[in-house]
């Protein structure tokens, strides 16, 4: 799904632009299930939990953005950025 990246089957197909479609077809999933799946997303104790979620989210301040190289690349770089000083 290009262009999707960091985003949720939630935040796109319950409560973004793409309420009105289904991802039925592409991940082979029964209307059925398809159903419950966002009944349960627009379930009151199902959004409080988001809510709440989201409002950790924004507090976060120390977002994850090691990327492939992990604490390793982080160290080196830290390393070398030491040395350069």
């Amino acid at each position: 799904m290009e262009g999707l990246q960091g985003k949720t089957h939630t935040s796109i197909y319950v409560f973004g632009d793409r309420q009105h479609d289904t991802p039925c077809a592409m991940y082979k999933i029964s209307e059925k299930e398809w159903m419950q799946f966002r009944a349960c997303r627009e379930s009151k104790d199902w959004q409080e939990k988001r809510t709440a979620a989201q409002q950790r989210q924004r507090l976060n301040d120390t977002p994850h953005v090691l990327s492939r190289g992990g604490y390793a690349l982080l160290e080196k770089k830290l390393k070398s950025l030491v040395h350069s000083l």
